[in-house]
């Protein structure tokens, strides 16, 4: 976790108080995909990460600044999969392995982080407040600037309808797989192909825009 994240109360300087808040972090992750956002408490994830509410309370000031701070980790780890992406995407021709590389590096996220996809899941996805929506708006905006970089004819409205259905429907549908092996890896397949066409039909209708 960042330890300069904007959800600490306190920055944590020393080491054991930086392994402090990394275990109060990951606890609630594990809580929030538990039992959800609503039903979890601070004293809960005070208990299971075995650390006082008051040394709790002294880096997060309520179950909200928990929220956030599992998002932030989120954050930090899904910019990179999309940064990596960024390298490899040079012309539309690409997308295919584009969707491919994202579904992929989403799925990967979802078993090492379901704490952030329920808290996710949950939200709504309009509410600015809501500790996910950070993460939400840096991957609509990353969306943007791919559509800058490939030169592609549409409006920031566009583009962030674009973002948020395949953004959304992804999600929901990962969030949604199913445990057995076999049938997760079919529905997955089935997944990448669903995305592939939408994506492939809509970037060609940017581009009949663009060149007409």
């Amino acid at each position: 976790m960042d330890t300069q994240s904007p959800a600490l109360r306190n920055q944590p300087r020393q080491q054991r108080s930086i392994e402090t808040v990394a275990r109060i972090v990951e606890t609630a992750e594990s809580v929030f995909a538990e039992v959800g956002f609503d039903r979890a408490t601070v004293s809960e994830v005070a208990e299971r990460a075995e650390v006082s509410t008051g040394s709790m309370y002294r880096f997060f000031p309520d179950k909200n600044a928990l929220a956030r701070a599992v998002a932030d980790r989120y954050e930090a780890v899904i910019t990179e999969v999309f940064n990596s992406v960024s390298e490899v995407l040079v012309d539309t021709s690409q997308l295919p392995e584009v969707i491919k590389l994202l579904i992929d590096g989403a799925v990967a996220l979802q078993e090492v982080h379901p704490g952030y996809y329920a808290l996710a899941t949950a939200a709504d996805p309009s509410d600015t407040t809501a500790p996910t929506y950070p993460v939400r708006r840096a991957q609509i905006d990353w969306f943007i600037a791919v559509f800058a970089k490939l030169e592609l004819k549409a409006s920031i409205e566009e583009v962030t309808a674009f973002a948020e259905i395949c953004l959304d429907t992804t999600r929901m549908l990962i969030h949604r797989l199913p445990t057995d092996p076999e049938a997760r890896q079919r529905q997955l397949v089935e997944i990448q192909l669903m995305m592939e066409a939408y994506v492939t039909t809509r970037v060609e209708t940017f581009t009949q825009s663009q060149d007409s």
